[in-house]
């Protein structure tokens, strides 16, 4: 196997594969969303211009580390997997409400409190798919300025 464990070593512990993609997929976020939470929580309580926060929100949504067109799809093919398998959609609808939790904090923290934070996911969500439909490698660049235009209007 992939993971370099027996096949029995998979079965002993999940009854089933969605199982154990429910727990992948669990662990996966906790991780991710545990970190943007230590980054959110170390920021200074301080006035940001619209730019430096729509990286933050595009940090906080993709995740601080997802840069490459190639991560950032990996990221929505996360979602985009609730929609083949059911048992996923509990996991990744408390993961939204994790993110819109933190974005809203985020925001709170550099001054762009009052922004609507499902907009803007909207935005994001929605300029950096056509970005990846695309292929040229632009989506985070397009997901920041999509951003920074919503939180400037």
């Amino acid at each position: 196997m992939a993971a370099g464990v027996p096949l029995a070593a998979t079965t002993y512990y999940f009854r089933s594969l969605d199982e154990l993609l429910v727990t992948g997929v669990q662990r996966a976020a906790d991780a991710e969303l545990d970190a943007v939470a230590e980054l959110v929580e170390a920021l200074p309580r301080r006035a940001r211009a619209a730019g430096w926060a729509a990286e933050l929100v595009v940090d906080v949504v993709l995740g601080p580390r997802r840069r490459s067109d190639a991560a950032i799809q990996a990221h929505y093919e996360r979602f985009l997997a609730g929609g083949r398998h059911p048992s996923l959609r509990p996991v990744l609808r408390a993961a939204r409400r994790r993110v819109d939790g933190l974005l809203g904090d985020a925001l709170g923290r550099c001054g762009h409190g009052s922004a609507d934070v499902g907009l803007l996911v909207a935005v994001l969500d929605g300029t950096a798919m056509s970005a990846l439909v695309e292929g040229d490698g632009s989506a985070h660049a397009r997901a920041v300025d999509a951003v920074t235009s919503a939180l400037e209007s």
